[in-house]
């Protein structure tokens, strides 16, 4: 990369890609953010630089015990990827930071969250909505929102094609049976 950037040193990819190298192979992680500021620095509306600091934050995240610093790691990677949402004017790279962020809020527990990140995918593609609907019902069930995952399941009954409609069915046979259960 040396060689690469002494011939391109105003390449966001490039620094992108060095940073990456350094904390992902290397394991230098104050190397590594000094290059992903470098390329903010050189083009602060590139939207893939936040996808990276995005990776960077929440692979220290994870590797992290403190809970606070864990929280605040966090805190940066939802900012970074946020950001490249913002940024971003592809519809299919925001699916992907979405999807991202829907992890990062998964991860700790935040189903609601999550579910909110999924949802703002419709729009972003001509697809039928079926699969979002069924993440999102998912989320709520999982975060222990019936209504919520009933109200998604029936979207994803509604618009799903056969095998996906009778999984969306078989969830809400499962919701039913709780609400039973609960009268009881």
């Amino acid at each position: 990369y040396a060689d690469a950037l002494s011939l391109s040193p105003n390449s966001s990819v490039l620094w992108d890609e060095r940073a990456t190298l350094n904390y992902q192979v290397l394991g230098q992680f104050d190397t590594a953010q000094t290059y992903f500021e470098r390329s903010v620095g050189l083009d602060p509306k590139f939207a893939q630089t936040y996808d990276y600091l995005g990776a960077f934050f929440a692979t220290q995240a994870s590797a992290e015990t403190d809970a606070a610093r864990k929280a605040d790691l966090r805190k940066k990677t939802i900012a970074a990827l946020e950001k490249s949402v913002e940024l971003n004017g592809d519809p299919a790279g925001k699916r992907n930071t979405l999807t991202a962020l829907a992890q990062v809020y998964g991860d700790s527990q935040n189903y609601q969250a999550a579910a909110e990140q999924i949802l703002r995918m419709i729009g972003l593609s001509t697809e039928n909505p079926w699969q979002i609907y069924r993440a999102v019902a998912n989320l709520y069930q999982q975060a222990g929102q019936n209504d919520k995952a009933r109200e998604y399941a029936l979207l994803w009954l509604q618009n799903a094609p056969v095998d996906g409609a009778l999984e969306a069915k078989a969830m809400l046979e499962n919701i039913l049976t709780g609400y039973e259960k609960a009268l009881k």
